[in-house]
């Protein structure tokens, strides 16, 4: 089976008219050839415009829709999915390798009583935080999925989560990340570094660490990776002013296709 991944074509953003030709041709040319659709996240750009709709006929009846940070629910009946296996490649959107943590932590936390997208606005939130305060709650995040001893403090923080948003926000920025271990080796929030980005990924999804190919978008320019035995797809998006292009997946391997305007 022939997969074609279509990543952040955020339809709504600035300049989104420009690449619409191309994406529109890329995706006609594949289904032509018969590939499965799968839009892989942040197809419309629901943080900029909740009122984005695709142009007729780009996204039809029966292609499949990943959720990404900047359009969080399911889209028109089709089939909506947080991350695929499509023959043995993983798939996700790869926001939750920054600052989407929150989403999968108030979803642990709650034992999934709480839908990813009734938390949309949480993360437009924790996007303007300052960074001490996201790097301090990114550690413990870490951690905790590492099964690793938390700091006594972690618990307070839980108890007073209601107040957090407020909290953060009254901070000034320029205060500096806390030193010492709980910050160590945790990187930067939005990192590009693919060693980091695997580790984020099998930390959070069992199935990235039984699969040897790992795809995903959100970091918008295209890179291709080897990771000890796993090989890392970050696709293209479809921004203007950004590489364009798209990702299939055929017969348990990747590539990266690109697609350059005339």
């Amino acid at each position: 089976m022939r997969y074609a991944l279509f990543f952040d074509a955020h339809l709504g953003a600035p300049g989104w008219e420009r690449s619409l030709p191309y994406l529109h041709r890329a995706v006609q040319e594949e289904r032509m050839r018969g590939a499965q659709i799968v839009w892989g996240g942040d197809t419309l750009d629901w943080y900029r415009d909740r009122d984005a709709e695709p142009p007729a006929g780009l996204i039809q009846p029966g292609d499949w829709w990943l959720l990404g940070n900047h359009d969080p629910e399911p889209y028109m009946g089709l089939a909506s999915f947080h991350y695929l296996s499509l023959d043995g490649v993983f798939v996700c959107h790869g926001d939750a390798v920054d600052l989407g943590w929150a989403f999968t932590l108030l979803e642990r936390l709650t034992r999934k009583r709480v839908r990813r997208e009734s938390v949309f606005s949480l993360y437009r939130i924790l996007s303007q935080g300052p960074a001490w305060a996201m790097g301090r709650l990114g550690a413990w995040f870490w951690r905790w999925l590492g099964h690793r001893s938390l700091p006594p403090d972690y618990g307070a923080l839980l108890a007073f989560a209601p107040l957090l948003p407020a909290l953060v926000l009254s901070q000034p920025a320029r205060f500096l990340p806390p030193p010492g271990e709980l910050t160590a080796g945790l990187g930067p929030l939005i990192t590009h570094d693919p060693q980091l980005l695997v580790a984020r990924l099998e930390a959070l999804y069992p199935e990235a660490r039984r699969a040897r190919v790992l795809v995903m978008g959100h970091l918008h320019r295209p890179q291709r990776s080897e990771v000890g035995e796993k090989t890392l797809l970050v696709s293209p998006s479809w921004k203007w002013g950004m590489p364009w292009g798209y990702v299939v997946v055929e017969g348990g391997q990747a590539e990266i296709r690109p697609v350059f305007p005339p």
